[in-house]
């Protein structure tokens, strides 16, 4: 259960369908961010919403593919208190698998990755203009061209 990157604050929907209406209180605020003491970093794909019929209270995340998923409920007809809410979180911690995640870290690593490898396939090719040219040269038999000098281009022994 790979977590994606968000890297930007979610606004949720005041409803999801007819049933469901979002829960804006300061109760659910540590869902989305964070929750130092209890080991909880945030989520902000995370909302709290309430089913009207039934009244449960649902927490729900929005997906990568921009569809919410239910992720935990209470039970029907219980309350949303600061109780409720440290299980929620303390049951969201123990299956987190990106806890400690960076996302500024994981870009600037992808980053630094690619422009090294960029790099280096710049520099293979470099390496084989320079031995066909030095293969070219080695074969035109020209007065005065010498190609024992490879290894002081390439860097190495020829």
């Amino acid at each position: 259960m790979d977590r994606e990157l968000t890297l930007v604050d979610v606004h949720h929907p005041e409803f999801i369908g007819n049933d469901w209406q979002r829960v804006d209180h300061p109760t659910v605020a540590p869902l989305a961010g964070g929750a130092p003491d209890l080991g909880w970093e945030g989520d902000s794909r995370l909302a709290v919403y309430l089913c009207k019929p039934t009244q449960q209270f649902v927490l729900w995340r929005l997906e990568n593919d921009g569809e919410y998923r239910p992720v935990a409920q209470l039970p029907s007809g219980a309350a949303i208190t600061p109780d409720s809410v440290n299980r929620l979180i303390r049951r969201l911690v123990e299956i987190d698998q990106r806890r400690g995640f960076d996302p500024y870290l994981d870009v600037i690593t992808s980053i630094e990755k690619a422009e090294k490898d960029q790099a280096q396939a710049q520099q293979e090719r470099i390496v084989q203009v320079a031995d066909k040219l030095l293969f070219g040269l080695s074969r035109s038999h020209l007065p005065g061209i010498d190609v024992s000098y490879k290894h002081n281009l390439l860097g190495r022994a020829s």
